[in-house]
């Protein structure tokens, strides 16, 4: 069976491909998640590929694409992803290349509640005259990593995302939804947000957060260019510090910290979340930050699983 396993995130959209009748590895892969209508301009040839995508009646730009051409449309609104889902997702299909039998779609805690809203807008999907029909299974995000770093045990994970974080607690190998909960509002974007306001006033051009998260990823020299970097770094500091302060006042989150004894922080904003303190963490607390890739960490865990014969239906 082929499954495409699909997080369409507010900054990124991360996916692993898996043909689970096959030998061969999975296959990631990702875009930045920005749309906007294409314009008129000249025709290079690159709009024969797939740099320019026909939906509901409309020339549009997905990802790097949209970046260059700007405008794009704000990620973090709370219609933004039900509004363009089947475009992002129109857009990882015909990046597949393949037929994908199901799709197994990873949710935000925070957006839990409209998960079926998601399903049905996912289940068939048409973008260049081609009609994409599949299964769709949800998955809540933090599953998948918890699937690579802690399965079969349990442990608290923080999945910083863009515009949200995650905190998924499994006990006894499951998922606890009494305990587990999602924060609007404290994801990278947070300090993404200052980032965009200090380029923009520096280089008289309106950068919008999710271009300024594209740039960091990428390392971009405009930051350089227009002498912002150690703003930007200090406002880094000063994120992860309130991120960190908001998740230990919570008592539910301390609690849950203190019973399972591991914590693993992931998601795209883990390359950014600077370590607390050591007197900060509670002696006996295995705290994990990932760094290599942890963007893909949810897409990749779920998919491994797969592969390896356990993954489930949520």
């Amino acid at each position: 069976m082929k499954v495409l396993v699909f997080d369409p995130g507010y900054g990124d959209v991360k996916c692993a491909f898996v043909d689970t009748d096959s030998a061969e590895e999975m296959r990631l892969f990702k875009f930045p998640t920005l749309v906007t209508q294409a314009r008129g301009g000249l025709d290079f040839g690159e709009r024969s590929g797939r740099g320019e995508i026909i939906w509901s009646g409309e020339s549009w730009l997905v990802g790097e694409e949209a970046v260059r051409v700007g405008k794009v449309r704000d990620t973090t609104t709370n219609e933004f992803l039900k509004k363009y889902l089947s475009l992002l997702l129109g857009r990882a299909l015909l990046d597949v290349e393949d037929e994908v039998d199901e799709v197994v779609m990873a949710v935000s805690l925070y957006d839990w509640h409209r998960r079926n809203d998601f399903r049905q807008v996912a289940e068939k999907v048409t973008v260049n005259d081609q009609s994409f029909t599949h299964k769709v299974s949800l998955i809540p995000q933090g599953y998948g990593i918890w699937l690579e770093c802690l399965a079969p045990g349990d442990g608290v994970i923080v999945d910083i995302g863009f515009r949200t974080v995650d905190v998924l607690v499994f006990v006894d190998g499951k998922p606890d939804g009494h305990r587990s909960f999602g924060i609007g509002g404290l994801g990278v974007r947070d300090f993404i947000s200052d980032a965009a306001k200090l380029l923009s006033a520096r280089s008289r051009v309106e950068f919008l957060p999710g271009e300024i998260a594209h740039f960091l990823q990428r390392n971009d020299p405009v930051f350089r260019r227009f002498g912002v970097e150690e703003e930007i770094r200090s406002k880094k500091e000063e994120w992860s510090a309130r991120l960190w302060n908001t998740l230990t006042a919570r008592d539910d989150f301390m609690r849950a910290m203190a019973l399972a004894g591991s914590v693993v922080i992931a998601g795209g904003g883990a390359r950014f979340f600077i370590r607390p303190p050591s007197e900060e963490i509670a002696e006996g607390i295995d705290l994990q930050i990932l760094k290599d890739e942890p963007k893909f960490a949810n897409v990749r865990g779920f998919a491994g699983s797969l592969l390896e014969g356990g993954g489930e239906e949520k």
